[in-house]
């Protein structure tokens, strides 16, 4: 039922597992790579150094959104990206930071403040503005 293989070996063609055994590549240096789940399959990047693992893994939930999540050695894994299937739509719960430029095709909508201003109640307010200079004309 198990087979152990060292040293450099090459499979041509598939390679398979069954459904309830995972897949694991990786080994004495704390750094692996498994598959697992039978109905809920998932690919795990795995990563132990001095005693702290590291985990980034990708699934499909029940929904078949690709869901990315990540976990250090001491917190609970957290869903870091959804991409949700019907629709292409992709979630990103908690703070998203951009580096470089960020381009917008389509409208932007803000569920809250910018820079602690209300963009909304704003635009409403010089939208006035304007009306009011326009009649005065």
């Amino acid at each position: 039922y198990g087979s152990q293989v060292t040293g450099i070996n090459y499979v041509t063609g598939n390679l398979g597992v069954g459904k309830q055994t995972p897949a694991q590549l990786g080994g004495d240096g704390g750094k692996l790579l498994h598959v697992a789940g039978a109905d809920n399959p998932e690919i795990v990047l795995e990563r132990t150094t001095s005693g702290t693992e590291a985990k980034a893994s990708f699934r499909i939930n029940d929904a078949e959104d690709l869901v990315f999540r990540v976990q250090d050695g001491s917190a609970t894994a957290v869903d870091a990206l959804t991409i949700q299937s019907n629709n292409g739509l992709v979630n990103i719960p908690g703070q998203l930071n951009v580096e470089s430029n960020f381009d917008v095709i389509g409208n932007i909508t803000v569920s809250g403040t910018v820079d602690g201003r209300d963009v909304a109640a704003d635009g409403t307010k010089l939208d006035g503005i304007e009306s009011g200079a326009r009649s005065e004309e």
